[in-house]
Parts: C-alpha cells; structure tokens; sequence
C-alpha cells in the first residue's frame, strides 16, 4: 500500500511534527504512534 509505505520512508519528519504539534515525547511517537499507522492502513485495506 502506497500511503503506508510512505509513513515509513517519511518516520522520522512524522514523528518530530507528531511531537511538535500535541507536545507528545519524541520516543513515544517513534516506538508507538507513527510506526502504528501504516499497520492501522494495511490492516484495514484488507
């Protein structure tokens, strides 16, 4: 899936916005949340 495969080769860029924009520590958005998104797409396009 195109869209998953780009959250995981942008990680990095997504996970400094995640924590700029709601103050979430950068190695929580780096173990957790971004690495769960492209999961949530391909799990769900399924």
């Amino acid at each position: 899936m195109h869209l998953a495969d780009e959250i995981e080769a942008h990680s990095e860029e997504l996970v400094i916005a995640e924590s700029r924009d709601n103050g979430k520590p950068e190695w929580l958005a780096r173990t957790v949340d971004i690495p769960r998104a492209p999961e949530n797409f391909r799990f769900f396009a399924t």
